[in-house]
């Protein structure tokens, strides 16, 4: 089970038996986040103790149930929501279930009953006839034997928790292996490794432990990147505590400073039972009667979390959680198709509790940009998104999204853009691009293919047009421009016709215009707070390419206060250009006086100047260019028009406190309501169909038109998005598509 029933702390242990004979009762939730539905699944016996689901079938689970000495295996059937025994055992306390498929699972059984199979052992229960049970002759055996059994231990092998390791060898550890908890207490407890366990199974490494030292057990899980998040609780406060193991050198175990405690026992007082992470790299916990939350860290081995309070129940002893599947998301309001939150009790319900994302809100979103029309459009073609963190981290989010790899990684906030590209020689080949602030790019996976650069910034320069903001690639991937702070365009690669690598004319002048402080000449709302921070600089940039890479169509800076500057490809103004071209000096482009607001600007996919673009402001305002029909435009679905749905996009007028400063943004006296803004990244659906997606800073993605996973709900089509809450370290969010992805075979 969850917690180890034999351990040492006879308290408990009394408390477990003296309710054996009680009357039964139900589990129930006493409060919940809203966005979620609470059902429950009648068990066929007292007592929950062990969780594990099956991979193959996100519906079937099983649980551990009946009293010490006297436990049975259940089935636990989450669509019709019915359970029944399919192993009588009896079993002393199957204290951790891992399953590989529907007819072989792993339990760790860490109790006695002479009646029944091989005790205080791992065993391995096989479906041999396929009838739906592991009761027949030989079907449950002892699979391996335990090793490093606590020298303090009165009772033998102490087994808990028990998982299969995914895909992808995380943590230096085989795919497919078992891995199981032990609870000896004293510091003497163990995770333990075991290689090939349906063939030779063997202790990986031999005859020892992977990470040991912690006191008793807590739960253990696999998050987004394949670190391990792992729980314990303490011999003598009781407290719990949780540690993030990063296997940095791939071997066999975890050496000294590849572990970091990121939650202490302070913030966990009512201790640690188990603890689960969903698709998304939120991490939950049971704690005596609640079960609390938080965002795993990016940076795990130097970051630390703080978890509040996510539901309460009327129990005071939840004995385990689970997540029944990471291929869907578990945030609120996804639907209900989206992943369950199993949890059960060991005081003697006769229940499990489950928790499920409700449908989308029926209350509208408020959003500047009144919910536009939806027409008929092309299906978006997005095989899924990555998001860039402000440390370097590429986050895939989506099961078909193209898996690109490599040991691009800042382990500090420097990160700024990031761009898709191929990168091969001859043949397409799906990279991506990074930007730091010093203005250099880098390829991820094929860091040769990076085109040259003839400029750096190097960090405490001073450089004469700040330091680099964003930057765009040139269609075949073999130059680039970035944006600094002031407005300078600098050219790498084949955009750089030889020379200087800035762009000159009067696009080189805007050095010495931006990247000032409001005040004085440029004056600040007069609503807000002076000598808050806000500056009036360069924000984003679009690039119009011809078909010659040193000499683009066009360029559009956009700095903070919503002011655009055109750009020949030479650097020069432009006065004049095509109606409703983005290019022209009479398109209308939105506005933000005195206000530090406008945080991204995109050109529609199809690239060309009478297509369109669109400015998204830091409060989740979403503003096209142009505004009117014109002739190519492709940005009309974004106008302000009557609505046929109620739900538009986020749109939060307010500051939000950013953990890594010193000041505290979301307090308006202090700090503007725009400085303190929390929205980041708009991306249009990488096909080019009516759709786009927007990002906070903590790395929550919102999809609008035929992004959405329906009409009525802003959640996108692919879970794992990271959330980094409170920390605001999302940077950018970019779509990967069919077409650009097709010639891979992963």
């Amino acid at each position: 089970m969850s917690f180890a029933v034999r351990i040492q702390s006879m308290a408990l242990a009394v408390c477990l038996f003296s309710l054996h004979g009680a009357q039964a009762q139900k589990l129930n939730f006493t409060s919940a986040p809203q966005g979620y539905e609470a059902t429950s699944i009648d068990l066929p016996n007292l007592f929950t103790g062990a969780l594990g689901v099956d991979p193959t079938n996100e519906n079937r689970a099983f649980a551990s149930v009946g009293s010490f000495g006297e436990n049975r295996l259940a089935l636990v059937d989450l669509e019709t929501e019915t359970s029944w025994i399919v192993a009588t055992g009896p079993f002393g306390a199957i204290s951790g279930i891992a399953v590989f498929s529907a007819t072989q699972v792993a339990l760790v059984e860490n109790g006695s009953n002479p009646e029944g199979p091989p005790d205080e052992t791992i065993l391995l229960a096989t479906d041999s006839n396929a009838d739906g049970d592991f009761d027949d002759d030989g079907e449950i055996e002892k699979l391996i034997a335990p090793i490093l059994i606590g020298p303090d231990s009165q009772f033998g092998f102490n087994g808990a928790q028990a998982r299969i390791a995914p895909l992808g060898d995380p943590s230096g550890i085989p795919s497919g292996s078992l891995i199981v908890q032990t609870a000896d207490g004293n510091g003497n407890s163990e995770l333990l490794v075991i290689e090939d366990p349906l063939g030779s199974p063997a202790y990986r490494p031999d005859g020892a432990a992977y990470f040991s030292g912690f006191d008793f057990n807590g739960g253990f899980d696999f998050d987004s990147a394949g670190n391990i998040l792992l729980g314990s609780l303490s011999s003598t406060t009781f407290q719990g505590q949780i540690e993030m193991l990063v296997n940095t050198n791939g071997d066999e175990d975890i050496d000294p400073g590849e572990s970091n405690l990121i939650v202490e026992g302070e913030r966990l007082s009512g201790g640690l039972s188990d603890l689960a992470i969903d698709a998304d790299n939120h991490a939950f916990c049971t704690s005596s009667g609640i079960v609390a939350t938080f965002a795993v860290p990016v940076d795990p081995l130097n970051n630390e979390a703080t978890p509040s309070v996510f539901i309460e129940t009327d129990s005071f002893f939840l004995s385990g959680i689970l997540m029944n599947t990471k291929s869907k998301s578990f945030i609120p309001y996804s639907g209900p198709d989206g992943a369950k939150m199993i949890v059960g009790d060991g005081i003697g319900t006769t229940n499990l509790i489950i928790l499920t994302p409700s449908a989308s809100s029926a209350t509208p979103i408020p959003t500047a940009t009144a919910t536009p029309v939806i027409t008929p459009a092309p299906f978006c073609e997005d095989l899924g998104l990555y998001v860039l963190d402000s440390f370097g981290g590429r986050h895939r989010v989506g099961p078909n999204v193209v898996q690109i790899t490599g040991g691009l990684y800042f382990g500090r906030d420097v990160a700024v853009d990031m761009e898709n590209v191929d990168s091969g020689d001859g043949s397409p080949n799906a990279d991506l691009a990074v930007l730091d602030r010093f203005g250099a790019v880098q390829f991820v996976e094929n860091t040769t293919a990076t085109p040259s650069q003839m400029f750096y910034f190097p960090e405490g320069s001073n450089p004469e047009c700040g330091y680099a903001v964003d930057f765009e690639v040139t269609h075949d991937s073999t130059g680039f421009w970035v944006l600094t702070e002031a407005g300078g365009i600098f050219r790498g690669g084949s955009t750089n016709p030889g020379g200087e690598a800035q762009l000159g004319n009067d696009a080189a002048d805007l050095c010495a215009t931006l990247n000032i402080p409001f005040g004085g000449e440029i004056p600040r709302h007069p609503d807000l707070p002076v000598d808050d921070g806000a500056t009036l600089r360069a924000v984003g940039f679009v690039v119009v390419q011809s078909g010659n890479n040193s000499d683009p169509e066009g360029f559009v800076v956009l700095d903070s206060q919503g002011g655009h500057y055109l750009f020949d490809g030479e650097g020069n103004f432009l006065d004049d250009g095509t109606e409703g071209s983005v290019l022209s000096a009479d398109t209308k482009y939105p506005f933000f006086m005195g206000l530090d607001i406008a945080r991204d600007i995109e050109l529609h996919p199809v690239g060309t100047a009478v297509a369109g673009l669109a400015i998204y402001d830091g409060w989740g305002g979403v503003h096209p260019v142009p505004v009117e029909d014109t002739a190519g435009g492709r940005v009309g679905f974004l106008r302000n028009d009557p609505p046929i749905t109620t739900v538009g996009l986020p749109y939060i007028q307010g500051g939000f406190d950013n953990p890594a400063t010193g000041e505290d943004e979301s307090n308006p006296a202090e700090v503007g309501i725009d400085v303190g803004s929390i929205f980041r990244d708009l991306e249009f659906c990488a096909s080019g169909s009516e759709g786009v997606y927007v990002m906070d800073g903590f790395g929550g993605v919102f999809a609008f038109g035929n992004t959405r996973l329906t009409p009525d709900s802003v959640a996108t089509r692919f879970s794992n998005s990271p959330y980094f809450f409170p920390n605001q370290l999302a940077v950018d969010v970019e779509a990967q598509t069919v077409a650009e992805t097709e010639f891979r075979a992963d």
